[in-house]
């Protein structure tokens, strides 16, 4: 083989490599999609797993309020577990203990890579949605009150290892959907944490 010709075989896959890689991270959906970007030490890995945020918010939340909205998204047809910081978690049919079924939903939310979608609701809400059927509801009204204190922490929101794409192909560059979504997670992820089921809503 000469070395011409291993010079233009090399050429190919060098630029095969790049295409792949930039159509890995351009095929994304609307949603907000997760990719790891460095190999770190495994000690610092271990020491943060599952990878958690830094933001831990201390916006008070409404659980009576959750509670009535969550159940008119699901048509009031539904039963779910709320947590204490607001996750919803629909429970599947046939379920026999709602409490320790909702807390393994969860689990599996947090022990996943927590890829999350934001929705704009009708009236101005947002629904966040996750890997698992467990949902976060931020108010119109709520963001309004705190949009400068969403704007400054939203950034401590996105976890070790790292990168959100946006709608655009754009790493970790949040619209207020973006940014209010990383709002919820951080909520959700405190659910994960702890996890404390203060209300479990059957239909009537």
């Amino acid at each position: 083989m000469t070395n011409t010709l291993i010079i233009i075989i090399a050429i190919i896959l060098v630029v095969g490599g790049v295409f792949a890689y930039t159509r890995m991270f351009r095929s994304g959906r609307a949603r907000i999609t997760v990719h790891p970007v460095v190999a770190e030490p495994i000690a610092a890995a271990e020491a943060d797993f599952p990878p958690k945020p830094k933001w831990k918010p201390t916006v008070p939340v409404d659980i009576p309020r959750t509670v009535e909205t969550f159940a008119n998204y699901t048509d009031r047809k539904r039963t779910f577990a709320v947590f204490k910081n607001g996750t919803c978690v629909l429970l599947p049919e046939g379920w026999k203990d709602a409490e320790k079924e909702a807390k393994e939903i969860l689990d599996k939310v947090y022990h996943y890579h927590a890829d999350f979608n934001s929705q704009a609701m009708d009236g101005g809400n947002f629904m966040i949605s996750y890997s698992q059927p467990a949902y976060s509801v931020v108010f119109k009204d709520e963001v309004a009150a705190h949009r400068e204190y969403i704007d400054q922490n939203h950034l401590n929101g996105v976890v070790r290892a790292e990168v959100l794409l946006n709608a655009k192909g754009e790493a970790n560059k949040f619209d207020e959907r973006g940014k209010i979504g990383l709002f919820g997670r951080a909520r959700m992820f405190l659910d994960a944490q702890s996890p404390t089921v203060v209300q479990v809503w059957n239909p009537q």
